[in-house]
């Protein structure tokens, strides 16, 4: 089911052009944030997270996944957001850590796997949303993002 856009006028005080959708992990939620607004030169958006990210939208019980639907519905049709950013990170605790894999590519693999699954949801479900998505992961540096396509 294809959700139209609505083309009522909303104040610029109303709208967030974006959307970031990231896992609740304190770990990553400010670097999340940083990145966005730095890199990304995005300043105003919605910020909803949920354990594991994506992971429930693509892989979870139906009633979670009708939650989620029902929380990027009301952020494309009552709010204007027509770009959303998907964040996944290392050592997810939803998908069982780092120690769940047998390999750090092996994980960053399954990650980049859901993200591009959340995104192929997402732009088929909302018409005219721009959807990117980023994995997180540390380095020598710090916390380092990615991008998957």
């Amino acid at each position: 089911m294809a959700v139209r856009h609505n083309s009522k006028q909303r104040t610029s005080l109303m709208v967030a052009p974006a959307l970031i959708l990231c896992c609740v992990d304190y770990r990553y939620i400010q670097a999340v944030q940083q990145f966005v607004k730095q890199r990304l030169k995005v300043s105003r958006y919605n910020l909803k997270t949920d354990a594991g990210g994506t992971r429930a939208l693509v892989k979870g019980p139906r009633a979670v996944q009708a939650w989620i639907w029902r929380n990027l519905t009301l952020a494309y049709e009552q709010q204007g957001v027509r770009q959303v950013f998907l964040f996944h990170h290392q050592d997810c605790l939803l998908y069982g850590g780092s120690k769940a894999f047998a390999t750090l590519q092996q994980e960053a693999a399954t990650h980049r796997q859901d993200l591009r699954r959340a995104q192929t949801l997402l732009t088929k479900r909302f018409q005219g949303l721009k959807v990117a998505a980023f994995y997180a992961h540390h380095t020598t540096r710090g916390i380092t993002f990615t991008a998957v396509s």
